[in-house]
């Protein structure tokens, strides 16, 4: 992974080995190993840089990566859990969010199949006709093959 700066990384405390493997046996996957690297020397923070470029709805976008999310009891904003929780049935099966911007979108990791490592960025002002349908990917796009290659792509301005 290349070298990042996490401001206030383990603010919320250090992560245990065995309790990122007690969180992925309750939710019943596992996460790809440079997304669990990160929890374990991390567990959350504000990433500097913290800007990402993609292509949204055939334009290209730039966003701030506000925060990514830790496993731990602190506050629920910074919590993975929450966070997973809070979008479950709204984005669509097989993501996690990993992180958010200042608006309230966020950033997906994905967990099964062929989606899993891979990064998307998720609308919420487009989310499936405010919640008339199931979740799908019209307002997701794709931002990296792997959460190492979503960090390198983070830059400032």
């Amino acid at each position: 992974m290349n070298t990042i700066k996490i401001e206030k990384s383990n603010e919320f405390g250090k992560l245990a080995p065995e309790k990122l493997d007690e969180f992925e046996q309750t939710h019943g996957f596992k996460l790809p190993d440079d997304y669990r690297s990160f929890l374990l020397e991390f567990n959350g923070g504000y990433p500097i840089p913290e800007i990402i470029d993609f292509i949204q709805y055939g334009k290209s976008q730039s966003d701030i990566v506000n925060y990514l999310c830790g496993i731990h009891n602190g506050e629920y904003w910074a919590s993975l859990e929450w966070h997973i929780n809070i979008l479950k049935n709204r984005v669509p099966s097989g993501f996690i969010p990993i992180g958010d911007d200042p608006g309230g979108n966020a950033y997906l990791l994905g967990v099964v199949d062929e989606h899993f490592g891979k990064v998307y960025f998720w609308d919420h002002e487009n989310e499936a006709e405010i919640f008339d349908k199931e979740p799908d990917f019209k307002n997701m796009s794709f931002i990296a093959n792997s959460f190492t290659e979503f960090i390198n792509k983070l830059y400032t301005e």
